[in-house]
């Protein structure tokens, strides 16, 4: 357990958003992709600002 302890991440940035499905999301090189009950988000890795969004009812989890 003391290893886990040792291995301490740095906040580069935080985002939130009102009914996310973060254990659905997908990271890629340049971004994170995050399903919402609202459609998906894509947030840029380096400074989590959002680069765009899509509205829609379903995102199916192979199609990401």
């Amino acid at each position: 357990m003391d290893r886990v302890h040792g291995l301490r991440a740095d906040v580069a940035w935080s985002w939130s958003r009102s009914q996310c499905l973060l254990r659905d999301a997908v990271l890629t090189k340049t971004q994170l992709l995050v399903p919402t009950t609202q459609g998906l988000v894509a947030l840029c890795i380096e400074r989590g600002e959002e680069r765009w969004s899509w509205q829609g009812d379903k995102i199916r989890g192979g199609a990401l």
